[in-house]
């Protein structure tokens, strides 16, 4: 494998990773409403629509930092 393609490969590869913390918390989100434990009535719903997302933006934030903290050193 060429070193380009191995650079690509390995920065899609980091992309992947870091992202799925956010797409556990969408898939979160669905599970939620398809189960029935996430309804219009459910207390404070926009707080914690929030907190899940922000959860899982930050965990991502933090992979998509340490991927790249380690490619550097």
């Amino acid at each position: 494998m060429s070193g380009r393609l191995a650079s690509i490969l390995h920065r899609a590869i980091a992309v992947a990773v870091s992202l799925l913390p956010w797409i556990a918390a969408m898939y979160f989100f669905y599970w939620l409403d398809s189960s029935g434990t996430w309804t219009r009535d459910t207390p404070h719903r926009g707080k914690l629509s929030v907190a899940i997302l922000a959860t899982g933006m930050g965990l991502s934030l933090v992979a998509w930092s340490a991927l790249t903290r380690r490619k550097q050193k």
